[in-house]
């Protein structure tokens, strides 16, 4: 089995995800950066809730709502650390330029993954043919949410992913997209791109 390599990223083809695939996606985000730092140590930084605000501007913060600790990787609600099942809802920052003016998003955990308790929420099958994912379960910690506000249930359909990639010597790869997808994304989506 092949990997796709961590410069080449994202693929031509665009990225995919569980909810929303490439042909559903109306809107895409996306980042990558190499961080110096062990990738467990970045993994549980992204899970952290509690320091969003020290590090995520545009997500300042962040509370977990319901938590099944389901979980192997689970440290419970109370740690503020996402687990798989999780709720959570978070104060999303759109306009850099007004930074007090936050919108909520409500959130659920679909998947926690890491070398020593991999799942099985991206098929075998995907991750050996798509290059939206890191496909060597021994290297990558994986999280990924989706949107469930049932006021626009049927509207708006979001999932994000966020892969921390070991590469050994306290080095970390970190790529992270969301997919959105839905009527009401076209408008948000548009003007999310154009910076307003």
């Amino acid at each position: 089995m092949s990997f796709p390599t961590f410069a080449h990223w994202p693929p031509p083809t665009g990225l995919t995800t569980i909810l929303v695939p490439r042909n559903s996606t109306t809107f895409t985000v996306s980042a990558i950066t190499t961080i110096n730092a062990p990738a467990s140590l970045v993994f549980n930084t992204i899970r952290n809730t509690t320091a969003y605000p020290d590090w995520n501007t545009f997500t300042p913060a962040a509370v977990i709502t319901a938590s099944t600790n389901s979980s192997p990787v689970a440290n419970a609600s109370s740690t503020g650390l996402l687990s798989l099942g999780d709720d959570f809802t978070y104060t999303v920052v759109l306009d850099p330029a007004h930074p007090r003016n936050t919108t909520p998003s409500f959130e659920h955990v679909n998947d926690i993954s890491t070398p020593e308790h991999p799942t099985t929420y991206v098929p075998c099958a995907l991750l050996e043919s798509d290059g939206s994912f890191w496909g060597n379960l021994s290297q990558v910690y994986r999280a990924a949410w989706g949107d469930v506000n049932p006021a626009t249930r049927g509207q708006l359909v979001t999932e994000r992913f966020s892969e921390v990639v070991d590469f050994g010597n306290e080095t970390s790869g970190y790529r992270t997209w969301e997919n959105q997808g839905g009527p009401e994304v076209r408008g948000y989506g548009e003007g999310f791109e154009e910076g307003e």
